[in-house]
């Protein structure tokens, strides 16, 4: 069975798969010379089949990667668009709503009808792929990628962490009998510790969801204690699923950190914000692992790109 993979959003690429075998996977930067490219993949479509030699109609099926939309691309996390404003502002005015999780099953459902990608759909019909086609949910495209390359058996615990996908910022899975992956606990994106993260790398002048990595390195040069009681206040677990208080969502979400974080060095900043996301990003498998004790642990997401952490 080949099955044609399609990331039409950040980091856009496309993959081909034979068998679970992986033939061939290219990201559209490649081509376009723009880091983390958002947007349709043709170049990395087309290398796909040049690399496996394969025709397009001996494709089997095709698999998008997400299920909704996204919020789409932005010149820089300070100028969002329409989507991100209208998300900002409702997170902001019903904090309590948006960051439960029956919000975030409504927010996948309803969004789930606007789908992006028909571009795409087209462009793969014109060149011949007439197999069928299904979205797949951005956390379990995370948590496959981590477990079914491990070679672990069915004794592990998968847990994702990231910015935000498909309306959740983490999951934890469990494997059935089957090799399928099981999602036993979830947290919605407004309570994302990445996105906090994410705040940080903004408020000290870089780019987020690009340069969090120069946060993590300046952090070994600061005091973690003068600025972890804000983090402390801020970043928490309950139970199987992260908690965000206090400061909010989106851009009025780093405006009320900026504030927080008024007088104190970079380096501290940094230091107090990494200490605190080890812990509760730790505590959140730690609590998962007594609720389900498992042999190996599988991670996945944005968030376990932090060296550190790991």
């Amino acid at each position: 069975m080949k099955i044609l993979g399609v990331h039409y959003s950040h980091d856009a690429g496309a993959a081909i798969i034979e068998d679970g075998k992986i033939l061939a996977a290219v990201n559209e930067e490649r081509y376009t010379r723009e880091k983390l490219y958002w947007g349709f993949p043709k170049n990395s479509l087309r290398e796909v089949f040049n690399i496996c030699k394969l025709k397009p109609s001996q494709i089997d099926y095709v698999a998008f990667a997400n299920v909704t939309p996204g919020g789409g691309p932005q010149k820089s996390f300070g100028e969002a668009n329409i989507r991100k404003k209208v998300n900002d502002l409702i997170s902001n005015t019903f904090p309590f709503i948006v960051g439960s999780n029956s919000y975030a099953k409504l927010y996948r459902n309803l969004y789930s009808k606007f789908r992006r990608g028909k571009s795409v759909l087209n462009y793969l019909k014109n060149i011949g792929v007439e197999a069928p086609v299904s979205y797949v949910d951005h956390h379990l495209c995370h948590a496959a990628g981590a477990f079914y390359t491990s070679r672990f058996d069915k004794d592990t615990l998968v847990v994702t962490t990231d910015g935000t996908g498909d309306g959740l910022c983490s999951t934890i899975n469990t494997v059935n009998d089957d090799y399928s992956l099981n999602k036993v606990a979830f947290t919605p994106s407004f309570h994302s510790p990445a996105t906090v993260y994410a705040y940080v790398t903004y408020n000290l002048g870089f780019s987020p969801n690009k340069h969090e990595g120069k946060i993590t390195g300046l952090a070994a040069y600061g005091k973690p204690q003068r600025t972890y009681s804000i983090f402390k206040s801020i970043l928490n677990v309950n139970d199987t699923s992260y908690r965000v208080n206090k400061i909010g969502y989106g851009r009025l979400g780093a405006k009320r950190l900026h504030i927080l974080m008024q007088n104190k060095r970079w380096e501290d900043i940094a230091a107090g914000l990494q200490k605190r996301f080890e812990e509760v990003c730790s505590k959140l498998i730690e609590n998962a692992l007594k609720k389900y004790p498992k042999k190996y642990i599988a991670l996945s997401g944005g968030a376990y790109a932090n060296v550190k952490l790991n």
